[in-house]
């Protein structure tokens, strides 16, 4: 997985991370965590009640989305179909920004969000433009931001990332801004850690609710999830960010990988919390997927300090009230989104795409990772690659994307030159990457 620490790509060069300060003394150079996540999902800090923790979200998510547009004036909105996106685009409707929506789609299938994607631009009075992300136009071996320090885009970002930039070329819009982040702000952990958290925080009753939301978000009985429910409080959070060393040669492999500060869980922290705050720091990747941010600034107002700080106060077990995924944000804008995306229970999904891509490309990046520098640093087990690229893969395996990653990180490499490669490159985790210019926190 995608870790941000404070480890570069470049030999000498750290990074200062997001809610780190640095200060220089005449002797001396301090770095120390000026902003911290556990601060506001500490008990003091936390929502009591759902209907105030609605309004609060809807009055962050919408003072952010204004603030931008009021700066911009002009966005290119990067609409998927989703609630999230949605929730972005309702907000806009609202201002008198000016607002062109693209949707991105491909041939295959999970991919094509049209339809929702339409309702949105609808709402907003405008034409709705099909951006299409074929294997025609994906590459691995391009040329990356020069000022990357870290490898960040690589064959997953590079297609949608060109015909976004195509798009903003056409439509000439003062910023990108789209709902990136908003599954992991929004609470969206897929698990029962909601339902443990609420035994904790409200007792008996509350839990018991809470694993009957359990039951219809996932339609499962509900002697199944109270299982998992008392599962999850047993074993409890899910171990994040582990260290990756698929495909490395056993040299490679590291023992203490770098980790970052908000993974320091307290110790009477909620299972959910913790998994959470795990989610958030991987957000702070999306920023060197982004080469269009070289020429447009990209805005992603889930983002933001405020919209952030304001979700984690709401515990986990709201995000999953009445059995609805994102419920507390679907609550703050009921009176907005259009009827099928507030009440939309299926997602869309990219994994069918990048299937594609990997068949497509799969034997040109084993040959550009057979002849390039991590091989030839001995710091990749060959044999495995070159095993798993000439097997087929089953429908459900996405272990491909850790061959994107590898050729992500060789494309920097590539780029960079052999002066800037840090002896034994950092890949006991996948290549971590940088935050948002906007993201406050």
């Amino acid at each position: 997985t995608h870790l941000h620490t404070t480890r570069t790509g470049i030999d000498g060069v750290a990074e200062l991370l997001p809610g780190c300060m640095l200060t220089l003394g005449s002797k001396q150079v301090d770095v120390h965590t000026a902003w911290s996540p556990w601060d506001h999902v500490a008990d003091h800090n936390r929502f009591r009640d759902p209907s105030e923790a609605a309004r609060s979200v809807r009055d962050a998510v919408s003072t952010t989305v204004d603030t931008w547009a009021q700066t911009d004036r002009n966005h290119l909105l990067e609409l998927s179909g989703g609630l999230d996106s949605s929730i972005v685009g309702a907000c806009l409707s609202q201002t008198d920004a000016r607002v062109t929506c693209c949707n991105l789609t491909s041939p295959h299938s999970g991919t094509d969000e049209r339809q929702y994607a339409k309702l949105v631009s609808d709402l907003l009075e405008t034409d709705l433009h099909t951006l299409t992300v074929d294997v025609g136009i994906a590459r691995f071996d391009f040329e990356p931001p020069a000022d990357s320090a870290t490898p960040g885009m690589g064959i997953s970002h590079h297609g949608a990332d060109a015909a976004l930039h195509e798009a903003a070329t056409a439509h000439a819009p003062a910023s990108f801004i789209s709902g990136a982040g908003g599954d992991t702000v929004f609470c969206y952990l897929g698990n029962a850690s909601p339902a443990a958290d609420a035994f904790r925080e409200r007792g008996l009753g509350a839990g018991l609710r809470s694993v009957s939301d359990l039951s219809t978000l996932y339609d499962c009985h509900l002697p199944k999830a109270l299982r998992l429910t008392l599962r999850k409080m047993r074993r409890g959070p899910r171990l994040t960010r582990p260290a990756d060393h698929s495909f490395l040669a056993p040299s490679a492999r590291l023992s203490n990988p770098a980790s970052h500060p908000w993974l320091l869980a307290p110790p009477d922290a909620y299972i959910g919390d913790v998994e959470r705050i795990g989610a958030l720091v991987g957000t702070q990747g999306y920023w060197d997927g982004m080469a269009r941010n070289r020429r447009w600034p990209v805005r992603l107002p889930l983002l933001s300090q405020l919209v952030v700080e304001t979700c984690l106060r709401v515990p986990t077990w709201m995000w999953i009230r009445t059995g609805r995924n994102r419920a507390v944000a679907r609550d703050a804008f009921a009176d907005l989104l259009p009827h099928d995306i507030l009440h939309r229970r299926s997602k869309g999904t990219y994994v069918t795409l990048a299937g594609a891509l990997y068949a497509a490309n799969k034997h040109a990046m084993l040959a550009f990772l057979e002849s390039g520098q991590l091989s030839a640093q001995g710091l990749l087990d060959i044999a495995a690659l070159r095993k798993a690229i000439r097997s087929d893969v089953p429908a459900k395996d996405t272990s491909f994307f850790r061959i994107f990653d590898l050729c992500m990180i060789e494309n920097w490499i590539r780029h960079q030159g052999a002066a800037n490669l840090r002896s034994g490159v950092e890949l006991g985790v996948s290549a971590p990457s940088a935050m948002p210019r906007q993201i406050e926190y």
